[in-house]
């Protein structure tokens, strides 16, 4: 993480050496889905005990994550909104003691958990040439945690730091990687994408994007600990208007 911290900052530098470019932006509209794996621990309470979301919850089936995203553009400067949903669950024959939220489950007991998050993100990009674009994301967080009867909503807001990349190929593919992350804070998040964006040659500007995501979250509150970690392929249909 510090390597690729370190290269981030060392490419944004690098990125405000050039602003002479015209946007290629336009108004869009990207709808999509991911399938991957998902990791992390979990700690809800005060005296709560820090739970491993899959050996100790046995959260591992998977249930859905949608993506939409909307832009809008005007000379430089892009402003979008990005909203998406995981939802995992599963249930585990406890193999010790736990606490979650000030109750005792047993060792023995049947548990059924879930994990649910929704985050929303609002963004701004400063086109700084053809190819690259940085600015700033607000992170609105909803995780809600259940375990049997016991329920627990915690939300948090986020922000983060920005670049992308747009490199053209030719007229009918370009190769796209976003890079946005929260360097310091007892809540940080960080979310990479890869991939390529493909022309379907339809009218408005439709395009297959197909990529690769890695994101992670980590929240620490007097009351709440989650350490997150999701990775997927990624598919979406994008149009522009």
């Amino acid at each position: 993480m510090a390597l690729i911290r370190t290269l981030f900052f060392i490419l944004l530098s690098i990125s405000f050496l050039d602003a002479s470019s015209k946007s290629i932006y336009k108004n869009s509209i990207e709808l999509g889905a991911s399938y991957g794996s998902f990791d992390g621990s979990i700690m809800v309470g005060k005296s709560g005990n820090n739970l491993d979301l899959k050996k100790d919850l046995g959260i591992k089936k998977y249930k859905s994550h949608l993506i939409s995203i909307l832009s809008s553009s005007f000379k430089n400067h892009k402003f979008g909104i990005k909203t998406s949903s995981y939802s995992y669950s599963g249930k585990i024959k406890l193999d010790k003691d736990i606490i979650y939220n000030s109750e005792k489950f047993a060792k023995g007991a049947l548990a059924k958990s879930r994990y649910d998050l929704k985050w929303a993100k609002l963004s701004y990009r400063y086109l700084i040439n053809e190819y690259i674009s940085t600015g700033a994301d607000i992170n609105g967080i909803e995780i809600k945690s259940y375990l049997n009867n016991n329920r627990y909503k915690k939300r948090e807001l986020i922000p983060s730091i920005a670049i992308d990349y747009n490199l053209p190929i030719n007229k009918e593919l370009r190769v796209l990687t976003k890079y946005s992350l929260t360097p310091y804070g007892k809540s940080r998040y960080s979310d990479f994408y890869g991939g390529v964006a493909l022309n379907l040659g339809f009218k408005n500007c439709s395009c297959l994007n197909i990529g690769y995501q890695l994101n992670s979250l980590h929240i620490n509150t007097p009351s709440f600990k989650n350490d997150a970690r999701y990775s997927g392929v990624y598919l979406a249909i994008k149009v522009g208007f």
